[in-house]
């Protein structure tokens, strides 16, 4: 009978779950997103660190990580300061006209990171 073991116990390796936090508009005038509140802050952070509580396996290394900004941007700059071997990213699997109109953050990450990139579907995560 086959056994699920993650990738993470598997490898011996830890997981950075990164939440970057995208404002809701851009102007002219703020071409960037001004900083999270510190309730924002620490309400994201506990939510982070209930799924990791709830959904990854003990004995697993886990870091949590919160930014604000641009996903894409956000995404690569951790993903280079923390020397990161896999970068695993979900997508929606927008098509169309939806995906002309907002781009795919997994599609930009599997073209520029500084690593291999796993991309799977939203509901898939078993094998993490």
């Amino acid at each position: 009978m086959y056994k699920r073991q993650p990738f993470a116990r598997q490898f011996g390796a830890k997981i950075t779950l990164l939440h970057v936090v995208e404002p809701t508009a851009y102007t002219p005038e703020l071409p960037y997103p001004t900083a999270l509140g510190h309730n924002q802050l620490a309400v994201i952070m506990n939510r982070l660190i209930e799924i990791s509580a709830d959904r990854i396996d003990h004995g697993i290394r886990v870091d949590t990580v919160v930014r604000h900004g641009f996903a894409f941007e956000n995404i690569m700059d951790v993903a280079r300061d923390i020397r990161t071997d896999l970068i695993i990213t979900t997508t929606h699997g927008y098509g169309g006209l939806k995906h002309a109109l907002m781009g795919s953050i997994a599609e930009n990450i599997t073209r520029s990171a500084p690593c291999p990139v796993l991309v799977v579907r939203e509901a898939e995560h078993e094998f993490v």
